[in-house]
């Protein structure tokens, strides 16, 4: 993630980007993480929508960048939206959603797929495999002790 330009706040006689003034009008402070201000206001705009920042001082939106699970509305520009259903995004940014594997779901919004029915495994260690014969994963998957995607037998 690119980082915009950061900086301390001191009183000024013009209001620093990525400073805001305090609620009682006598001082001027950073402006808190997950938001930003351009120099055009007096107060910090929160970041848009599924996007946010770690950082304080922020002077610029694009400083803003999409959370995990979301990606740009628009390639490039536009504001974040959720990852489509079957679809998810790991890193935050401006990355696209990748498409779940076969044998994979997620909903919207997912950082991750998870098994499918009719499949199992633990996706922190291998893919998803189809259930053995005999066997099946209830939908939707339910904790049975242990690994949530856990077969039962029929």
């Amino acid at each position: 993630m690119q980082v915009y330009r950061q900086q301390q706040c001191n009183v000024p006689e013009t209001l620093p980007s990525g400073c805001q003034i305090t609620s009682s009008g006598a001082n001027v402070q950073l402006c808190p993480a997950n938001s930003y201000q351009n120099g055009f206001a007096l107060t910090c705009q929160s970041c848009p929508v599924g996007s946010s920042t770690n950082t304080s001082g922020n002077t610029n939106m694009f400083a803003c960048a999409c959370r995990v699970g979301y990606t740009l509305d628009r390639p490039g520009i536009g504001a974040c939206k959720p990852c489509d259903v079957a679809k998810f995004e790991a890193v935050p940014g401006p990355g696209v959603c990748t498409l779940c594997a076969t044998g994979q779901f997620s909903g919207e919004g997912a950082e991750v797929c998870g098994c499918d029915t009719g499949f199992t495994g633990d996706l922190r260690v291998q893919p998803c495999e189809a259930c053995e014969a005999g066997t099946y994963r209830p939908d939707p998957p339910m904790t049975l002790g242990g690994n949530p995607s856990d077969s039962l037998r029929m």
